[in-house]
């Protein structure tokens, strides 16, 4: 399900993506837990290229422009899903 990314508040949106697992509590991601109250999704578009990854992932990239194409954690509450914004 494609949504957009925002960090620090809904208005804030700094990637559009695709929803991989809505509920990922007990799932693995680059070989650590999923954290608690997070989404996996991949990042299809990135809007701030220079924005800092909620959860970086270790030894590869820590910015949203590092991560494109790749799934990532991204908490739940930030996940601005279709119906809530105009794409």
């Amino acid at each position: 399900m494609p949504v957009a990314l925002s960090l620090e508040s809904k208005s804030n949106i700094v990637a559009y993506g695709t929803v991989i697992h809505a509920n990922g509590d007990g799932k693995l991601l680059h070989g650590v837990p999923l954290p608690m109250n997070c989404m996996r999704v991949s990042i299809d578009e990135v809007v701030e290229n220079s924005a800092r990854l909620p959860f970086p992932i270790p030894n590869e990239c820590d910015t949203i422009g590092g991560a494109i194409g790749t799934h990532v954690a991204w908490p739940a509450r930030w996940v601005v899903m279709k119906n809530e914004v105009n794409f």
